[in-house]
């Protein structure tokens, strides 16, 4: 007996958009439960921006998918996110006194 696979599905943008909007909110929902102490002295906008970024960063996915552009779109993330780490090294440098501004100008344009 042979079994047809299932039929793969395209969910309508709406749907999407619910369930991206639905991971934001568990994510947020993960963090106030599993580390509370990350969320006490954060201002109440720091939630909504944990669920948008989510939600962004899933429709960018998806959007990226559709055309044919997941691979790029995840290799650009993962650059982004180095970026953004070598920038806030940068910072911590700084506010620790460990370097001055011409070395944090020279670092940041090599970041």
């Amino acid at each position: 007996m042979t079994s047809n696979p299932p039929k793969p599905i395209s969910p309508s943008l709406e749907a999407v958009r619910k369930i991206a909007m639905d991971v934001g909110k568990q994510v947020v929902a993960h963090i106030e439960h599993a580390y509370p102490q990350m969320l006490e002295k954060a201002p109440k906008s720091a939630r909504l921006s944990i669920r948008n970024a989510t939600y962004n960063a899933i429709m960018a996915a998806v959007n990226a998918a559709d055309e044919g552009r997941d691979a790029q779109q995840i290799a650009a993330n993962e650059a982004h996110r180095r970026k953004i780490g070598r920038i806030r090294k940068i910072n911590e440098d700084i506010d620790a006194g460990k370097i001055g501004a011409e070395e944090a100008l020279e670092r940041l344009r090599r970041a």
